[in-house]
């Protein structure tokens, strides 16, 4: 026969138990919930890592890099020139007088200096056009500097939202 105690013992377990029943209906949920969070949360983290990791290689070397080397290509095909260069012949200038190109040696009055050009094309109600050098054809633009006529061209056949008079 058990004794008192042991009986006594089993009760208090018993009613413990009982206690216990209506936070037992809960407790499978959370615990699912816990376990589901434990298997979905090691992957968003590591998505997240990915991106973050991503987000600063992209933006401390590849946007680094990106940008020198768009300043080296534009720096090495540019050619802007200030000004009509002294180490070209006149008869590689041209101007246009009357809506016909002509060479600008063809319209001065000789010696010339190079400053003296542009004074004497205006006498002559003629403007410059372009001038040759080293076989690439250069144009001018209001702020006096000249750049390559295949950039020129290129922008005049879609300048997008830029306007061609202002356009640097």
């Amino acid at each position: 026969m058990p004794s008192p105690a042991s009986d006594e013992n089993s009760n208090h377990i018993r009613s413990h138990r009982r206690k216990r029943s209506p936070e037992s209906s809960q407790h499978p949920f959370r615990r699912a919930v816990l376990r589901g969070l434990a298997l979905v949360m090691p992957p968003l983290l590591t998505i997240v890592l990915f991106i973050w990791a991503w987000s600063m290689i992209d933006g401390y070397v590849l946007q680094p890099l990106e940008n020198g080397l768009n300043f080296t290509i534009r720096r090495s095909t540019m050619k802007v020139e200030n000004g009509i260069p002294t180490d070209i012949s006149l008869d590689s200038i041209f101007a246009s007088k009357n809506g016909q190109r002509v060479p600008v040696s063809d319209l001065l009055k000789h010696p010339i200096t190079r400053s003296e050009i542009q004074a004497q094309l205006e006498s002559q109600q003629a403007t410059l056009v372009r001038f040759v050098k080293e076989s690439v054809s250069y144009v001018p633009l209001s702020n006096g500097q000249w750049i390559p006529n295949y950039v020129f061209e290129n922008v005049q056949s879609d300048p997008g939202s830029v306007t061609l008079s202002t356009a640097t």
